[in-house]
């Protein structure tokens, strides 16, 4: 289990000073408080732009690739001061806005049960606070970052605080950096920095597919290719092994539901009842070399783990894992 530490120390290395784009949105009137946030969150057409840049051009924000263990998702980032920023103000704090996940929390769950840990590399402290200066709802993570300086920081989210059917994905969240006596909610204080970022989104799973509907169904696939143990596959070869008789090979029992379960999680079912299987599985496959099939008896120890293998995931392929989900 990687730990939430190792995490952010393997992306220190990723460190550097980054130039901002040349778009941002335009910052909330001073004064305007949580109204005037609300609408600048509301003008948020997309968070494609990595690294963000605040809107007073101070500092950007870049979001690292969420990494996910079992139930808990960790989201990275590192911000930086622009050493370009017109305004002076270091970094006091920054928020990392997650109002939007209060809609998905279990009925006897609260946001405190969701986020189950923050860092702040190279110290600092981090909580989850409803923040005054920059009315952002979520976690605040405390450093000083100065002209041309980054830091990393990240938190842990743990899915079992939501409700069943949902888990924690990606998309558009509310970032705000405070420095100085920046406030929102004063007409005569400098504004803010917000930014939309590439953030925790409530996700609704879907529903897993029979590797039999993925089989006779290629125009619903997510994916145009996939990683079956060390070899990557097209679709079209895809479909011809899952199309291919058996005829007492474990290898292809395998592989037909190895491919579905894997459509699935790109189509966006739960990951989590299938991740340790489909690890298992690829690590079979791996052991051949080439291409499949690989012509495995059943009856063979290695055959016996890929039919085993098989046998789950075809009860995940067909719901019986997914407690939502009709069968």
């Amino acid at each position: 289990m990687r730990t939430v530490n190792a995490v952010v120390a393997s992306l220190a290395i990723l460190l550097v000073i980054t130039v901002a784009p040349a778009f941002a949105q335009t910052c909330p009137d001073p004064g305007s408080g949580a109204a005037g946030v609300e609408e600048f969150q509301n003008a948020i057409t997309n968070c494609d732009e990595n690294p963000a840049i605040t809107c007073n051009s101070e500092f950007s924000i870049e979001a690292f690739p969420p990494v996910r263990d079992g139930r808990l998702v960790t989201f990275s980032y590192e911000v930086c001061k622009i050493a370009e920023a017109v305004e002076v103000y270091d970094l006091n704090y920054w928020m990392l806005g997650l109002g939007q996940m209060l809609d998905c929390l279990a009925a006897n769950k609260t946001i405190y049960d969701l986020v189950s840990i923050c860092s702040v590399y190279d110290g600092g402290e981090c909580g989850f606070t409803d923040d005054a200066a920059t009315q952002v709802f979520g976690v605040r993570f405390d450093a000083t970052v100065g002209d041309g300086e980054c830091k990393l920081f990240s938190v842990t989210l743990d899915e079992t605080a939501l409700e069943a059917g949902f888990g924690v994905g990606t998309g558009c969240a509310l970032a705000a950096t405070q420095g100085d006596d920046q406030d929102i909610q004063s007409a005569e204080s400098p504004v803010p920095g917000y930014a939309a970022v590439a953030g925790p989104v409530c996700e609704e799973f879907t529903c897993p597919r029979s590797q039999g509907y993925w089989k006779n169904h290629a125009e619903a696939w997510p994916v145009a290719s996939l990683t079956l143990g060390s070899q990557t596959y097209t679709q079209a070869e895809l479909i011809a092994l899952m199309k291919k008789p058996v005829r007492g090979d474990a290898s292809l029992i395998l592989t037909k539901q190895l491919v579905a379960a894997k459509l699935n999680i790109e189509n966006g079912a739960d990951p989590v009842p299938a991740s340790d299987t489909i690890e298992d599985a690829d690590n079979l496959l791996s052991g051949f070399n080439g291409k499949l099939p690989y012509k495995v008896r059943p009856c063979t120890p290695t055959g016996k783990s890929m039919v085993t293998d098989a046998w789950m995931l075809d009860f995940y392929n067909n719901g019986f894992f997914t407690p939502v989900c009709s069968h």
